[in-house]
């Protein structure tokens, strides 16, 4: 701390990058064309790092201040000349940009909201869980205090978050997991993208390594005594502790990069969001002697000084300008195509030992073992009856329900039968997530005088009715949707998905070529569990991460209660006990590549014994549709698989990309 440049870093060199044309004569309408000098707005979200926490302490009391005005990616007090924030770089190209933070506030009073932030809606302390609320603080800033321009100005929003999270995870598994945290910035990332936030380029930071915590904390006695509280599970390990992290830092890092390159926010041409990687390979700079230089951290020992954030704002100017890691041959259709036996069309899918999925010729319900998703419970239908004899009755309402009859022993002393209904589920309304891929229709109906149609989708689900009309397929009747739509439903309140395939007309009202209907509720309920189905590997990250909202052995226990089974007990990472039998890992993985994507050996194993058990799996189901006014005659096929997320059991996992391939020039 003694040191001159603590506070701010060493005084920039001049600024070495010409400033001249990197501004467009024309504000341009695509993110992909974007200039430094475009930029007209910049934003950050994230945690006490980008709130500036303790940057220009000399004390440790001083840590309790915020130098939001220094903060590496927000910053924006002085000029380059004195302060190397991300900011004051862009100023350099574009001197009206906006939005940046300045001045000190007290971070326990006014710390998120002090008066000088611009759009700095970061907040000390703040984990993954936190920054959807983030996400709303920043849109409701750029619509009414009209920092920027929503409609015209260019966005640069700086999101850094995740070192809470790792180091407190001891103190709850299941809510710091790798899955949960990419489901929370999933979520905050949505809300950005559904708000129709336009002209914004999103710069995703992933977590750095906090391992190094241990060392740091060394630094001095007060270190050691607030190390308790800032970072327990990483300055105070446990030997099982130190194992989970090792696993688990890659796997929130990787997490971020495999949900930006699963190009769910490729669909506009004027938003996209790009991974930022330099702080992966950060560690704490040494002296000549090997031992940490604090210089560059506060005297907390775990925050940055000035000149850690200058340091970190230098490394992610230079990570804009890199370029791209170029992703290969492999999409979700060459899991698709892999499945179906089409070596030629999957690339190096197959080769790299990647699952494959069950494509199924008739609709799910109808497998053989499935019993109609009806195990739990019937569907009678409730007509109101007639009044003369040649009226046909009128279906008005469906009960649900099972009768059980159960015979009695003769003995009156012996004991009633088992029953075999217990363990119900909650009778309560259950709100869920829906999301309904459409793959592709084979054979339809054509509609045209030409002998084709122009299909495109329209789903019903309640009183929600969401299309793609504006993305019809011209003159087909083998279209290649490539569609994802999500909806939200209470079951069993809405419980009828129905889909329709419908032929666009210029000048009359569009026809329907067909329809299939899906009883959500049935899914919902069956001991089969048709919710997700089950991939073959436990993936957490690459093309085929886990997308469920809990993990296999959280579904292993829910699925035994439900059966009535024996609760599953971990002897150890690779045996699973149920009752008199032992599920050992070795035995499922003998002869199995096992790729870099697998997670933890115990996940694994609930994941085989849930196959044995026959639940659901991966699968593309493939459905009949009828059309209302030909009821008995088949008008065409779809393709598709639909997940359910219960909002009870968390996030959903990430979305697959079903776009169909661009043919190749």
């Amino acid at each position: 701390m003694s040191e001159p440049d603590y506070l701010y870093g060493k005084s920039p060199e001049p600024f070495p990058c010409s400033t001249k044309g990197m501004r467009s004569l024309e504000t341009p309408t695509s993110v992909h064309a974007l200039r430094p000098g475009d930029i007209q707005c910049v934003a950050a979200m994230g945690d006490s790092l980008t709130a500036g926490m303790g940057a220009h302490a000399i004390t440790p009391l001083g840590v309790l201040l915020e130098n939001r005005g220094i903060a590496w990616s927000i910053g924006g007090d002085r000029s380059y000349d004195k302060v190397l924030t991300l900011p004051n770089i862009l100023r350099l190209y574009n001197p009206q940009l906006k939005g940046f933070s300045t001045k000190t506030s007290i971070s326990f009073l006014n710390g998120q909201n002090a008066k000088h932030n611009g759009l700095n809606v970061a907040k000390s302390g703040a984990r993954s869980y936190h920054m959807v609320d983030q996400a709303d603080l920043l849109l409701n800033r750029l619509k009414d205090e009209k920092l920027c321009d929503w409609n015209n100005d260019w966005k640069l929003i700086t999101f850094f978050i995740g070192g809470n999270d790792l180091c407190d995870f001891c103190k709850d598994l299941t809510k710091h997991d790798p899955v949960n945290f990419v489901g929370w910035v999933r979520e905050t990332l949505d809300r950005l993208y559904n708000a129709n936030l336009p002209r914004t380029l999103i710069n995703l930071v992933p977590v750095l390594d906090i391992r190094p915590v241990k060392e740091l904390k060394n630094g001095n006695i007060v270190c050691k005594l607030l190390h308790k509280s800032l970072c327990p599970c990483a300055a105070y390990p446990t030997e099982d502790d130190e194992k989970i992290i090792n696993q688990w830092i890659p796997l929130y890092q990787q997490g971020l990069v495999d949900l930006v390159n699963s190009g769910h926010y490729d669909g506009r041409d004027d938003f996209t969001v790009v991974v930022q990687p330099f702080f992966t390979q950060t560690q704490p700079p040494r002296k000549d002697n090997n031992k940490i230089d604090y210089s560059y951290f506060a005297p907390d020992c775990f925050h940055f000084s000035g000149k850690g954030h200058s340091v970190a704002a230098l490394s992610i100017w230079n990570n804009m300008f890199e370029s791209p890691v170029v992703e290969d041959d492999i999409d979700w259709w060459s899991k698709y195509y892999a499945s179906k036996g089409e070596l030629n069309k999957c690339g190096s899918y197959a080769q790299k030992g990647y699952e494959t999925l069950t494509i199924l010729s008739h609709p799910l319900e109808l497998h053989e073992i499935y019993e109609g998703f009806s195990d739990f419970c019937r569907t009678f239908e409730l007509s109101r009856g007639k009044t003369k004899f040649e009226e046909e009755n009128e279906i008005v309402g469906e009960f649900k329900g099972l009768f059980k009859v159960y015979p009695l022993p003769e003995d009156p002393n012996e004991p009633l039968p088992h029953r075999t209904m217990e363990n119900l589920p909650s009778n309560s309304l259950e709100e869920c997530v829906v999301r309904v891929y459409i793959i592709r229709a084979i054979d339809l109906q054509p509609t045209d005088s030409n002998g084709k149609s122009d299909p495109y989708i329209e789903i019903e689900l309640g009183k929600t009715t969401i299309d793609n009309r504006d993305e019809r397929i011209p003159n087909t009747t083998n279209p290649v949707f490539g569609k994802m739509f999500e909806l939200k439903t209470i079951i069993p309140t809405a419980k009828d998905l129905i889909i329709r395939v419908k032929d666009w007309d210029l000048l009359t009202s569009d026809d329907v070529i067909g329809q299939t209907t899906i009883d959500l509720e049935n899914r919902f309920l069956s001991k089969y569990r048709a919710t997700c189905g089950l991939p073959l590997q436990y993936n957490v990250t690459g093309p085929n991460q886990w997308r469920d909202s809990v993990r296999p052995r959280k579904i292993l226990y829910d699925v035994c209660k439900r059966n009535n089974l024996p609760v599953p007990e971990l002897l150890d990472e690779q045996t699973i006990k149920i009752g008199d039998y032992l599920f050992h890992l070795e035995d499922f993985e003998q002869e199995k590549h096992l790729t870099i994507h697998v997670g933890d050996d115990e996940e694994r194993l609930a994941l085989y014994i849930l196959h044995k058990l026959r639940l659901c799996p991966e699968h593309v189901e493939t459905r009949p549709l009828f059309n209302p006014i030909q009821p008995l005659i088949e008008q065409g096929r779809l393709e598709l698989f639909i997940d359910i997320f219960p909002r009870s059991q968390g996030s959903p996992g990430p979305v697959f990309t079903i776009t169909p391939r661009k043919p190749k020039p």
